[in-house]
């Protein structure tokens, strides 16, 4: 485990996109090894996104299907490989995004999916991209809208200090948004660097808090098989029943709502292999 003052002189040079609050956050780096794989009798039930030949996104989260937005051609999903292609737009891109409900009231929901971003791919001032989830009320949970029956997770990019990678952070809105962006957008949790070009496993973990009350909730995130990032602590809803009302979602865009955030041309990314699954930890 790294202590505060070793955390906080690590991430002292960070720019002030992130703003971390470092003695918040901890991260217990594995000196090598890989995390067992999980055995499909360890979980209570799974959900596998159907990446079929000829599937839109509608037909990947078929499954309680709750909604699709503003998705095009832009998504391609062909040989168990979704293709994301970002159009550039005055603000940012398009934005594709669908969900689909999955079981709810329970402990612990693990998302697992392998990503790759293209080898010329421009961050520019960041985006989301591939499956998260959100869970409580309907309502939505983003942007300065702090609503203490949901919450979501995302998983973002952002640009890296190093030529040819790409820096990979848990975003989150949850009930206290008190560890790294002061309180009123989501929270920046960084997981790591990975290069542009080359395919990366993404494990992600969420433990809810067992009551509206309690702030013993956590997340851990595990990028090709180390632990990278690690934050305990978390209250996902203030109110109602933590755990409710779940659902798997993707998302995909360049984030912001001026021209500064677009790249300067069509970008691509791929996902392959998703499985959301989920237990009483």
């Amino acid at each position: 485990m790294i202590d505060k003052n070793a955390l906080a002189t690590r991430l002292k040079d960070e720019s002030d996109i992130y703003r971390y609050l470092a003695e918040l956050v901890e991260f217990d780096i594995q000196t090598g090894g890989e995390e067992p794989a999980a055995k499909v009798s360890d979980f209570a039930g799974q959900y596998v996104p159907d990446f079929s030949d000829g599937n839109d996104l509608a037909d990947v989260f078929k499954k309680g299907f709750i909604y699709s937005h503003d998705t095009a051609d832009r998504v391609d999903i062909a040989s168990g490989c979704l293709m994301q292609r970002f159009e550039p737009t005055s603000a940012g891109s398009h934005h594709d995004q669908a969900a689909a409900r999955i079981e709810s009231g329970f402990r612990e929901y693990t998302i697992s999916q392998t990503v790759k971003f293209a080898s010329d791919f421009e961050a520019v001032l960041g985006g989301k991209f591939g499956i998260g989830l959100i869970g409580g009320s309907d309502e939505t949970v983003s942007g300065g809208n702090i609503n203490p029956a949901g919450w979501s997770f995302t998983h973002m990019w952002r640009p890296s200090k190093v030529a040819g990678m790409i820096s990979l952070v848990g975003y989150s809105y949850h009930h206290n948004r008190r560890f790294n962006n002061g309180g009123t957008w989501g929270d920046d949790c960084p997981i790591g660097d990975i290069t542009l070009g080359e395919w990366h496993e993404l494990k992600t973990v969420l433990g809810m808090n067992e009551s509206a009350l309690s702030p013993d909730g956590y997340m851990r995130v595990f990028l090709d098989g180390e632990l990278a990032m690690e934050l305990h602590g978390v209250q996902w809803q203030a109110s109602g029943f933590p755990g409710e009302n779940m659902r798997a979602e993707y998302k995909a865009f360049f984030g912001g709502n001026t021209a500064k955030h677009a790249p300067s041309k069509a970008q691509y990314m791929w996902v392959k292999n998703p499985l959301i699954s989920w237990r009483d930890a």
